[in-house]
C-alpha cells in the first residue's frame, strides 16, 4: 500500500535547517524508543500504555493529535504529518522500525468526509458524528488534517485524481510549485512524481524538483523524458489536471516522439484520455483525421475514460470479421453510424430490420420521461450517448427472446432503465446515469413504485408519478 521514500529530511536548505534537524530527531526518537510515553499520549488508548508489544496486533483506529494523522490498523501504524512539512512513516509488526513512506492517501475522499462532518447541526449529527450521532473518528481526524491545509493547495489538489501525496509534497516543499500546477499541470505532475518519468530515478526526488523549478520548462520536460522544445511545452499544456494520470503521460511521451504523432497534437486545442489513447497507437490513428481528434478532444466525458478509443477500437474489430471496408473517420458522428452499421451486420440484420420494432413493451411508458426503445437502431444510438453496453448484440437478442426490456429515462436526468421478467412478473433491473454511473436512491425506488403501478399491483396510477416529477 505504500513505497518507501526518502523524506528529503536531512537536507542542508537555510529555510528548512531548524525544521528538518526537528524532523530527524523525532524519528530517531522513535527508532530508539525515547518517545514512547508522548506517542502512547499522542494515540490516546489506541494501544497499551508502556513499552509497545509488536507480538500482538494493533486496534484499528484514527486519531489526529499535534498536528499528525494517526491512521492504525491490525498489523501497521501510519503517522503522517501534514501542512507545512508534510512527511510520513510506517511501522509494521514484520518492521517493528519507523521508515518513510509515500501514502497512499485520497484528499479528494478526505475533503468529502471533512465536508461530511462539518455541517451545520441541523443538516446533519453534527461535527464528526454520523446520523445515529455517535462520533465517527476517522472523519473527525481527516476533518482537523485537511482544516489544516490552506485553501490554495486544497483547490490544486482536488483536480487531480491521483498521486495526491506526492503533489501535496510538491506544493509545501517547492516554492513554485504551484504555478507549474496551475499554468502546466502535466509537466508539474510529471516533476512531482519524477522518479516515475525519470531514469534512473534520483535518490532526492524534491530537492531535484525544487532545482528543476528553477530552469526553463523545456528543460525540465527535457529531464523528465519529453522531448525539450518549446512545442513539447505547449502540447503538454493543452492536458487538464482532470487527465493528468502516470499511465497517460506515459503514453503521450511516448506519442510526443513521433514526428507525425507530434504535428497532431500541436494542431489540437485540447487533449484527454481519447486523444492520447489514439494517437500513442497506430492502428487506430491511421483511421481518423486531425478534425476528429479535435472533435474529441473537447469532449469531457473522454477525460476519464477514453469512450470514443474504445468504440472506435472495437468497430474496427468487428469490420476485420465481416470486412465491411474500413475509412477515416472525420467526425464522431461517422463514426456511430459505421459502428452501428456494423453492430447490425454482425447480427445479420439488415437496415430495414434494424429499423423494425421488437415486441411491443411489456409497460407503457411516460413521454417525455421514461419511453422504451423499441428497435436495435433507436437502442445503440442511446448506447452510444451513454456510454454503455446497452446496444450490443447480447441486450438485442435478450430483448427479442422477452427475457429482458430497455427503457430510457429522459427526466429528471438521463439513465438507462432495464427491466426482467422473473416468470411471474416485470420487476426492475437495472438503472445506469451516462458512462453505468449510479442514480440516487430516490430516484431508483420511484422506478421501481412505476413498475409495480404499471402492472396495477397498486391502486395508484402511473399519472401521480409523472405530476409528483413536475411538482
Amino acid at each position: 500500500m505504500v513505497d518507501r521514500q526518502d523524506n528529503d529530511m536531512n537536507e542542508k536548505q537555510p529555510s528548512f535547517a531548524k525544521r528538518e534537524d526537528a524532523i530527524t530527531a523525532f524519528s530517531d526518537d522513535v527508532r530508539l524508543g525515547k518517545n514512547m510515553e508522548l506517542m502512547d499520549d499522542t494515540v490516546h488508548g489506541l494501544w497499551a500504555p508502556g513499552e509497545l508489544n509488536l507480538n500482538k496486533p494493533f486496534i484499528p483506529g484514527y486519531r489526529f493529535v499535534n498536528g499528525k494523522l494517526y491512521a492504525f490498523t491490525k498489523w501497521s501504524v501510519l503517522v503522517v504529518r501534514g501542512f507545512p512539512l508534510p512527511a510520513a512513516w510506517i511501522k509494521t509488526l514484520k518492521k517493528p522500525v519507523f521508515l518513510g513512506c509515500r501514502p497512499t492517501l485520497d484528499f479528494r475522499m478526505m475533503r468529502l468526509s471533512a465536508s461530511s462532518v462539518s455541517r451545520l447541526p441541523g443538516q446533519s449529527a453534527g461535527p464528526g458524528k454520523d446520523e445515529s450521532g455517535k462520533t465517527n473518528k476517522k472523519q473527525e481526524a481527516y476533518r482537523k488534517f485537511w482544516d489544516d491545509v490552506p485553501m490554495g493547495i486544497k483547490k490544486i489538489l482536488g483536480r487531480f485524481r491521483s498521486q495526491h501525496w506526492a503533489l501535496f509534497s510538491f506544493l509545501c516543499r517547492c516554492p513554485g510549485a504551484a504555478e507549474l500546477l496551475e499554468t502546466n499541470p502535466a509537466v508539474g505532475f510529471a516533476l512531482a512524481t519524477n522518479w516515475i518519468f525519470h531514469k534512473p530515478p534520483v535518490l532526492r526526488p524534491l530537492r531535484a524538483a525544487r532545482s528543476l523549478l528553477k530552469r526553463r520548462r523545456r528543460e525540465i520536460c527535457a529531464w523528465l523524458g519529453f522531448p525539450g522544445t518549446y512545442s513539447s511545452v505547449q502540447v503538454l499544456a493543452k492536458v487538464p489536471a482532470r487527465v493528468v494520470s502516470e499511465k497517460a503521460l506515459w503514453y503521450l511521451r511516448q506519442a510526443m516522439w513521433d514526428r507525425t504523432a507530434m504535428k497532431t497534437l500541436r494542431h489540437l486545442p485540447r487533449i484527454n484520455r481519447s486523444v492520447i489513447r489514439i494517437v500513442s497507437d497506430p492502428q487506430l490513428s491511421q483511421y481518423v483525421t486531425g478534425a476528429f481528434l479535435a472533435e474529441i478532444g473537447l469532449s469531457r466525458r473522454d477525460d476519464r475514460v477514453p469512450w470514443d478509443s474504445y468504440l472506435l477500437r472495437e468497430a474496427l474489430q468487428g469490420d476485420a470479421l465481416i470486412g465491411h471496408g474500413r475509412r477515416r473517420f472525420h467526425h464522431v458522428k461517422d463514426l456511430h453510424k459505421f459502428f452501428s452499421d456494423i453492430t447490425m451486420m454482425t447480427l445479420g440484420l439488415s437496415h430495414e430490420e434494424a429499423c423494425r420494432d421488437f415486441p411491443p413493451p411489456p409497460l407503457p411508458g411516460l413521454e417525455g420521461a421514461l419511453e422504451p426503445l423499441t428497435n436495435p437502431q433507436m437502442l445503440i444510438l442511446w448506447s452510444l450517448d451513454q456510454r454503455n453496453c446497452s446496444g450490443t448484440a447480447e441486450y438485442i437478442s435478450r430483448i427479442i427472446s422477452g427475457e429482458i426490456y430497455l427503457y430510457r429515462l429522459l427526466a429528471p436526468r438521463q439513465a438507462t432503465v432495464s427491466i426482467v421478467w422473473n416468470r411471474e412478473r416485470w420487476v426492475l433491473g437495472e438503472i445506469r446515469g451516462r458512462c453505468n454511473s449510479p442514480v440516487e436512491a430516490s430516484l431508483h425506488e420511484e422506478i421501481r413504485e412505476w413498475v409495480d403501478i404499471a402492472q396495477g399491483l397498486f391502486d395508484r396510477t402511473c399519472s401521480d408519478i409523472t405530476t409528483r416529477r413536475e411538482s
